[in-house]
């Protein structure tokens, strides 16, 4: 499954229309606005959504956010993750779990952890 970031026109404020009135133009961003707080606020509710795997509940966090599922089971952000999609941690860690099952391929750097290249 494949998903796109937000597209970057969605924050910036189109020209006004040749010959169109401010007060159409107003309008007309009020009602862009309003339809991309719309669309972000039915992808918000696709993060708690029981018809989507724990997986992709996953998957649609990382999308919104524009961050990955780190590989340390003890980052914080586990538990805002699974706070975010309604989650347990120990699912978000399950998850973990499946994407990099060999433990040895994460090392502890410092207070960060990195994914270690094949060798």
């Amino acid at each position: 499954m494949t998903f796109e970031k937000w597209p970057t026109s969605s924050t910036r404020v189109p020209a006004p229309i040749a010959g169109e009135l401010i007060t159409e133009f107003r309008s007309r961003i009020a009602l862009q606005e309003s339809e991309a707080a719309e669309r972000r606020r039915l992808e918000v509710a696709e993060l708690v959504s029981d018809h989507h795997t724990l997986e992709e509940r996953i998957r649609i966090w990382e999308r919104l956010y524009a961050l990955a599922l780190p590989p340390n089971p003890l980052h914080p952000l586990v538990s805002i993750i699974a706070a975010s999609t309604q989650l347990t941690v120990e699912q978000v860690r399950g998850e973990q779990k499946r994407r990099w099952p060999d433990p040895s391929r994460v090392a502890n750097v410092g207070a960060s952890w990195n994914v270690v290249p094949p060798r």
